[in-house]
């Protein structure tokens, strides 16, 4: 007894740079003959098939149509979809479906070719500036950032400093009222016999005012 097994290979990835709904359908070398005038068969016979069957009867690597081109390429789709239906019909018109599929084609062809070549034509000098000046601009925009950042932070801690000190230190200090040590304003201190001490009244005609009358003053 036999036992057919069928196995399922895993889907080829997209290339970098490839359009994903092109992959695996058309190729660029397909595209060409396209614009060419050419009517070749493109499509990939099995799942695991890198070729198309064009490159596999030129036995070419296949080109993937790149990933800017997708307008051009929908365009290139609906004219083979009217090419197939005008050779179904009786009496279509397959010229002119086979005559706008060139036109189509060239134009895709000629769009991916115009890139190509300005790419080339980029030295390697270029590229480096172009990334170099790409670089100052992002660094620019980060010190912006930054600077934005550190301003912030500066007034959250100046807002934060303001509620730490709260209303009761403004009392604090060496202004109007009774002094820290609950006395009379302006008081003069008062030594340890009970006289006036060494303040500025201690020796002023008013202490010996306060002496009676019938005391010798030595």
């Amino acid at each position: 007894m036999l036992i057919a097994v069928q196995l399922h290979t895993m889907p080829l990835p997209v290339p970098p740079g490839a359009l994903p709904v092109a992959h695996r359908v058309i190729c660029m070398r397909a595209v060409r003959a396209f614009a060419r005038g050419k009517d070749i068969e493109y499509g990939f016979g099995l799942d695991s098939s890198k070729k198309c069957a064009y490159c596999t009867l030129l036995n070419e690597k296949c080109r993937p149509v790149p990933l800017y081109v997708g307008r051009e390429y929908e365009e290139l789709v609906a004219a083979l979809d009217r090419r197939s239906a005008a050779q179904g019909e009786d009496g279509g018109n397959v010229e002119e479906a086979a005559a706008e599929v060139r036109s189509v084609a060239f134009r895709l062809a000629t769009t991916v070719q115009v890139a190509t070549a300005q790419v080339k034509d980029l030295s390697g000098t270029d590229v480096l500036l172009a990334s170099h000046y790409s670089l100052q601009e992002e660094v620019r925009g980060l010190k912006e950032q930054v600077s934005e950042l550190t301003a912030a932070v500066a007034a959250l801690t100046s807002v934060m400093a303001l509620g730490a000190s709260g209303p009761g230190d403004q009392s604090k200090g060496t202004g109007t009222g009774r002094d820290r040590k609950g006395g009379r304003p302006g008081a003069a201190p008062v030594s340890a016999d009970g006289g006036l001490g060494s303040g500025p009244m201690a020796n002023s005609d008013s202490e010996l005012s306060l002496a009676p009358a019938d005391m010798e003053l030595s």
